[in-house]
């Protein structure tokens, strides 16, 4: 094997597997099932705030349901694989509800065992929050069926089949794009690098 023939097999791999990592899946019907629920949570309007009362610090939430979104109906293998993910959970508007408390240590970690409460908290300080919490706690077990998955669930099962042949499709043409550009353009950037023009001196005029 000649060292052309090996950098032209070099480069025609390295063009597949940018091939594989740059194409993406359809998840249309991800998206229709996870639109179908909603999962129970609290939502912290400010996660920066302690709030002190009778010797102890406690966060301030409100109970809201929460949906698993995302603003793309496909992903590529890098997300899938290496991250980071576009899924993100989204409080529901309008579902927010009771408010509730939940005892943190002086440096604003949450204590061991600690649960969502409801509390009466009239005579109380507020100070800063050394580590700032994140602004939402979904509970993943409680999943509950939303108004959405009356057409959620069927559209899932009937976007599954063209999500996969959509993809299948995608990953090909791709794939083979590629490969077709590394034959082409390999030889050529080779000739090209094989052609040395040479002017000589030049001549000296007496």
């Amino acid at each position: 094997m000649t060292k052309f023939q090996f950098s032209r097999i070099l480069a025609i791999c390295s063009l597949c597997l940018a091939a594989v990592g740059l194409s993406s899946c359809l998840i249309t019907h991800q998206q229709l099932y996870e639109q179908s629920f909603s999962c129970d949570g609290v939502w912290i309007e400010q996660p920066d705030t302690i709030y002190q009362t009778n010797g102890k610090n406690y966060v301030r939430g409100v109970r809201a349901q929460f949906v698993y979104e995302r603003n793309h109906s496909y992903i590529g293998l890098k997300e899938g694989i290496i991250g980071p993910s576009e899924w993100k959970w989204e409080k529901v508007s309008g579902s927010e509800g009771e408010l509730v408390y939940k005892e943190v240590d002086d440096r604003g970690y949450f204590k061991k065992d600690s649960a969502w409460v409801s509390l009466d908290l009239r005579n109380f300080r507020t100070k800063k929050r050394e580590y700032p919490v994140p602004s939402l706690y979904v509970d993943k077990n409680k999943r509950h069926l939303t108004s959405r998955a009356f057409y959620g669930l069927p559209g899932a099962a009937l976007c599954f089949i063209p999500d996969i042949a959509g993809s299948v499709v995608m990953w090909t043409a791709y794939g083979t794009g590629m490969v077709i550009q590394g034959i082409v353009l390999v030889p050529v950037s080779h000739h090209q690098q094989q052609i040395v023009t040479n002017f000589g001196e030049k001549p000296v005029v007496e």
